[in-house]
């Protein structure tokens, strides 16, 4: 009973601190805060793997201040501050793996990089194409599951001869779930032929742990030796630390060829 009381309490508090939540219709007008808002509440409702499924909840906050939502976490400026103080952005062309409602993509479009986001959850994609057409920061998202043929298309797409550099946070367990290892591989190793750095944490920890495990990854470390093994990529610098989020480190990879 004192549960359910509590969480009643809560979903009052919020009803009222959160506006999002009252918008339970597509707006007329579009794109507006509104639409977004609804698009918001569209989240969970695929029921996609990690903290992305949670209803009505952003897995992160976005870089805007027209919008307030509730988020899995709250640690997107960090992480930010983390990258961009090791790597320069402007007029760079990069791709960000799982971008969830574009948090990380708009962050760096914003700092003059050109972005595209990978998204394979609609509900997600959906939010964040729906930023973009609100915003018009430039920035542009591809709803699908990553692989290397999707790598070659993109490219072609937008017309570049490779990415300057890929984002790939906090989903590469997932991946791994998805493909399984041997393809995982050929992903990564893909990867480091068509994009010159990786800037990624190792995703350990967590629900997603037991995907890594089954490849012998239980350390930030074997994560390491895990991308170098089967890539061109070779560890340039540990970015740092996300002590409140499993102990992972964000890494920077560079392509080195013999």
């Amino acid at each position: 009973m004192y549960k359910y009381i509590k969480k009643l309490i809560r979903n009052i508090i919020d009803y009222f601190f959160y506006p999002y939540l009252k918008v339970k219709e597509l707006p007329s007008v579009r794109p507006s805060i509104k639409s977004i808002y609804y698009f918001i509440n569209q989240l969970g409702k695929n029921k996609p793997v990690g903290l992305t499924r949670v209803a009505s909840v952003a897995y992160h906050e976005v870089p805007f201040a027209e919008i307030k939502v509730k988020t899995s976490r709250n640690d997107l400026q960090k992480r930010i501050e983390l990258i961009s103080n090791n790597f320069e952005f402007n007029n760079k062309v990069g791709i960000d793996i799982g971008c969830a409602i574009g948090g990380v993509t708009f962050s760096l479009q914003k700092m003059g990089a050109k972005m595209i986001g990978i998204e394979r959850d609609l509900p997600a994609f959906n939010v964040a194409t729906e930023i973009e057409a609100y915003f018009k920061t430039g920035a542009n998202f591809i709803h699908s599951s990553i692989s290397p043929s999707l790598l070659e298309e993109v490219l072609k797409k937008f017309n570049h001869k490779e990415f300057d550099f890929t984002i790939w946070l906090s989903s590469f367990n997932w991946v791994l779930g998805d493909l399984g290892e041997e393809s995982t591989k050929d992903l990564i190793n893909s990867l480091s032929q068509k994009s010159t750095y990786l800037i990624c944490d190792s995703a350990i920890g967590g629900k997603g742990q037991k995907f890594l495990t089954q490849s012998k990854i239980e350390s930030n470390e074997d994560f390491v030796n895990f991308i170098e093994d089967n890539s061109q990529y070779k560890l340039e610098k540990v970015l740092g630390k996300y002590d409140s989020w499993y102990n992972r480190d964000l890494f920077l990879f560079k392509r080195v060829t013999n």
